[in-house]
């Protein structure tokens, strides 16, 4: 509580710096006062025309009320401004990869966790989530692909 009324009064002052009103949302977000958090960061993103750190706290929010829909667009914004070897690249793919299958287009979800595993090829949990939608999908030739790429990794994992 103490926390919100120090970043109340932050922006409040003036302090209309993407910081301050990223944090107020993200405060006000952990306090569950979502719809509150989305009006703050919706500003935000329009005075700093599209700010990552919002954009990325804004995807969370809709995937947490499961606004698939919302988390593709946003991922997909964040995707067109990241790195393309960057660490916040492969989450944004992979966290729409999973708003993708949740909608059940699992042809684009497999498109962008091939993209996420172009970023980190020995992932791991890139290649789980491949193997997944193969199963999803009934594709024989993506679950043996997938199932010998994770065989080799682990082997590669043995102790000597």
């Amino acid at each position: 509580a103490e926390a919100l009324k120090c970043s109340s009064e932050a922006v409040k002052r003036g302090n209309n710096h993407w910081l301050y009103r990223t944090t107020h949302a993200e405060i006000l977000n952990r306090l569950g006062q979502k719809s509150a958090a989305i009006k703050e960061l919706d500003e935000c993103n329009k005075q700093t025309q599209n700010n990552p750190s919002s954009l990325s706290l804004r995807a969370v929010i809709a995937e947490s009320d499961k606004d698939w829909n919302t988390s593709i667009k946003l991922r997909t914004m964040l995707i067109a401004m990241t790195g393309k070897t960057s660490i916040s690249m492969l989450d944004h793919y992979i966290k729409r990869a999973e708003a993708y299958e949740a909608l059940k287009q699992y042809d684009k979800a497999i498109a962008d966790l091939n993209a996420a595993a172009k970023v980190s090829t020995l992932n791991h949990g890139v290649h789980y989530k491949l193997l997944n939608l193969y199963k999803l999908k009934g594709d024989k030739p993506g679950i043996d692909r997938e199932t010998s790429f994770i065989k080799s990794l682990e082997e590669d994992m043995r102790p000597l």
